[in-house]
């Protein structure tokens, strides 16, 4: 079943840098939208809002327009698993769900919430992502949080 989530970019959402971040958009109906922020940003010039793809000549400096589409069909499919099983499991509002759970994605996975009792492993997320983050950050601050 496909969901109604699309790709965008906001029209007033341009950074300082000139750069536009591109938003997963969830329409649970005509009035209830959320937008989940993809970490993907190009100049809003090179977005084509009619087909929601990168056109294909965006400067190399930005990124290879490959990489970057194959990156958000993968973030797009992560985000239509997640409201699909909310929906099927009726846990609570698919927008909400989708919110909350979205920027866990990289860990995120349908057999995780398999079992009722486990519907996402909160320790196993921590300790991935200070295994993530140990080259960016002191040692003494993850010395605080291990």
């Amino acid at each position: 079943m496909r969901q109604p989530i699309k790709l965008v970019i906001k029209k007033n959402g341009i950074r300082k840098d000139g750069l536009s971040l591109i938003f997963l958009q969830y329409c649970h109906s005509s009035q209830r939208r959320v937008l989940v922020g993809t970490d993907i940003a190009i100049p809003s010039m090179y977005w084509n809002k009619k087909t929601g793809r990168i056109s294909e000549n965006l400067p190399s400096r930005y990124g290879i327009t490959e990489d970057l589409e194959t990156k958000l069909s993968e973030k797009l499919r992560k985000a239509e698993d997640m409201v699909e099983h909310s929906i099927k499991k009726k846990k609570s509002c698919p927008m909400r769900f989708l919110k909350i759970n979205f920027p866990l994605s990289d860990q995120w996975k349908i057999e995780q919430m398999a079992v009722k009792k486990n519907d996402i492993n909160v320790f196993n997320n921590i300790d991935s992502y200070i295994e993530e983050r140990k080259p960016e950050v002191k040692r003494c601050t993850i010395y605080t949080y291990t």
